[in-house]
């Protein structure tokens, strides 16, 4: 079974829309969504706990690690603002039990985890305990020099927000642990944006040629979000 999992603690549906009835248009995966409020739409949803609060992103992790899933099953975690223009469990046609998605452009964080996922089985499981275990205490070399080189010192016991994309960093840059896969910026296309790079006419135009584009399976709009 394909199984796609979003995450969101909102309450506004038409943030939900697009991705939900675009996916649907390339697959008949089984959406669940993990999130405060009921939307009026079809797919099933799951109840945030306590466990999100203050630390998002290593909940993540945990969410899809107890996800009750069969063996074999492939399961994607994915943001919701974006857009599908294919099939994104096309991916499952490689080899891995994890996937990341690394950027098209340089970057000090070459990884995006808007978009990754595993193949549901015992090596899948165990990347993702250790994935677990290294955010909330790093000992793992590759991931500390991560977390040094986006200065995280200063927020070492933090496991909100930045663990699972800076682990997912060290995967990428590192002697790969386990059967690990980077699908690249087809399964997550993002724009070329940061806090020190001002959003530009020139930005917007070069990212808005990539939708509608078959090469971009995802099209992650991130700070371009509403401005297309």
């Amino acid at each position: 079974m394909n199984v796609m999992v979003f995450i969101y603690d909102g309450s506004q549906v038409n943030k939900l829309t697009e991705c939900v009835s675009t996916l649907k248009k390339f697959s008949d995966c089984k959406i669940k969504l993990y999130c405060r409020t009921v939307f009026d739409l079809p797919i099933e949803h799951c109840r945030l706990g306590q466990k999100w609060n203050g630390r998002r992103m290593t909940h993540r992790m945990e969410i899809i690690r107890n996800l009750p899933a069969k063996e074999d099953d492939n399961v994607i975690s994915c943001d919701i603002d974006v857009r599908f223009q294919g099939d994104p469990f096309v991916v499952f046609e490689n080899q891995f039990d994890l996937f990341y998605t690394s950027r098209q452009y340089d970057c000090d964080s070459p990884v995006n985890a808007g978009v990754w996922g595993i193949r549901k089985n015992k090596p899948a499981d165990a990347l993702l305990d250790f994935m677990i275990s290294q955010a909330t205490k790093p000992t793992w070399e590759p991931y500390l020099t991560v977390r040094r080189r986006l200065k995280r010192d200063d927020r070492a016991n933090e496991i909100d927000w930045w663990t699972n994309q800076d682990i997912l960093c060290a995967f990428h840059e590192s002697p790969k642990i386990g059967k690990v896969f980077d699908a690249g910026a087809r399964y997550n296309c993002c724009p070329h944006t940061g806090p020190e790079l001002p959003l530009t006419e020139e930005t917007i135009s070069n990212f808005r040629l990539k939708i509608g584009n078959p090469d971009y399976t995802i099209i992650h709009y991130k700070e371009l979000e509403g401005k297309l």
